[in-house]
């Protein structure tokens, strides 16, 4: 039987309790230690790729497991079938889902963000044969190592030329124990450590970028979180929260005013509470729509306090790339045509301008320039007024 405790996307902590045995889920199965609970497991007759290629000998040799989801054969599959086959085992039942001989370090993050709950070590042993010493974020050949990068039990006070098999497969699991108690400990923060993970390995990018366009995920996203939204990767512009927040701010905003500002974010969150925007808004008549300008985020005011727009955060460099300014352009074309703006006013400079440049090109609209270099300066603030 399965509790589910908490869930965030198709990530979830809960508890297993198999015949008297109980354990916390997500977790590792250590073949190092011979674990009882492998004895409570069908893995079938054959792999769960066999689905793709003979449906009928699959029902008949797969596993029949009552207590799991048992996934095998998983490593052969291209990074897009991959996506797609751990989706549809996560969405076909609640019960807790094994991918067997899959899992080393670099990619917990995004097999935990895909609904696995059950890992084992079974590369950290095979690959401990090979020579293999595993990182948190990759591995090493154990031949070319001078020194151990690492502090665990195993390779305190040790050398390279110390560790045997036996040694280097404890090791590679302890890795995997760490990323994987790192991530369930900030469970909250798990998209964010996705985005950072997954570009240790193309492969994994690639991954995550399918699972976006697929969009499987975006449904069990919770719409209000307190973990802080880091926008730092062209993949943060296609992350749940982002999206589903611009698709139901577009459908839901109805502008009254005819007088449109355009504004750039602030990097304090709400806008409103930053001194750029008390400064720029004191100088504001009311009855004036604003929309802020952000990377990805397009946010109408009276949307600023919804998440994820109350709470994320970006870098700012002053350089946007043309994917960036094609993006916010494309959303901000969006908002825009929901209202029957008379006056379009953009107190935006540097990349928010080439966004409202775009967009301006884009739509034929007349937009009034107000800002020179500084928002807050008085110059600008004069001309806006």
């Amino acid at each position: 039987m399965f509790k589910q405790e908490r869930r965030v996307g198709l990530a979830r902590i809960g508890w297993l309790e198999l015949d008297g045995l109980k354990v916390k889920t997500p977790f590792i199965i250590d073949y190092l230690d011979k674990p009882e609970i492998v004895d409570k497991i069908d893995f079938g007759m054959a792999p769960t790729v066999l689905k793709e290629i003979d449906k009928h000998r699959f029902e008949i040799l797969g596993s029949k497991n009552e207590n799991f989801i048992v996934a095998t054969g998983l490593s052969v599959l291209s990074p897009r079938k991959l996506v797609e086959t751990l989706l549809e085992l996560r969405m076909s039942s609640f019960k807790p889902l094994y991918a067997v001989a899959l899992a080393e370090p670099v990619n917990i993050p995004l097999l935990l963000y895909f609904g696995v709950d059950v890992f084992d070590n079974i590369l950290a042993i095979a690959k401990a044969y090979r020579g293999i010493y595993f990182t948190e974020f990759g591995e090493f050949e154990l031949s070319k190592l001078k020194e151990l990068p690492c502090n665990c039990p195993v390779c305190l006070d040790k050398n390279p030329e110390d560790l045997d098999v036996k040694d280097v497969a404890k090791h590679n699991t302890l890795a995997m124990q760490k990323v994987l108690k790192t991530i369930t400990h900030d469970l909250e923060n798990l998209r964010n450590l996705v985005e950072a993970w997954v570009k240790f390995k193309p492969e994994l990018t690639a991954m995550l970028r399918i699972a976006d366009e697929l969009r499987r995920v975006d449904e069990f996203y919770p719409n209000f979180s307190r973990a802080k939204v880091l926008m730092s990767a062209i993949e943060s512009f296609n992350r749940p929260e982002v999206v589903n927040f611009l698709e139901k701010a577009v459908k839901a905003y109805k502008p009254k005013g005819k007088v449109l500002l355009i504004l750039p974010c602030s990097a304090k969150k709400p806008y409103s509470t930053s001194r750029s925007h008390t400064i720029i808004r004191s100088v504001v008549k009311k009855g004036v729509e604003e929309i802020i300008v952000s990377s990805p985020l397009v946010v109408p005011r009276v949307f600023e306090l919804v998440y994820p727009a109350v709470n994320y955060d970006v870098p700012v460099t002053g350089h946007w790339s043309d994917d960036e300014v094609m993006y916010v352009s494309k959303w901000l074309c969006e908002f825009l045509s929901k209202g029957d703006f008379e006056v379009v006013i953009a107190h935006v400079e540097g990349g928010y301008k080439r966004v409202v440049e775009v967009t301006a090109k884009e739509m034929g609209l007349d937009v009034i320039w107000t800002a020179e270099r500084d928002v807050t300066s008085a110059e600008s603030l004069k001309r806006l007024k």
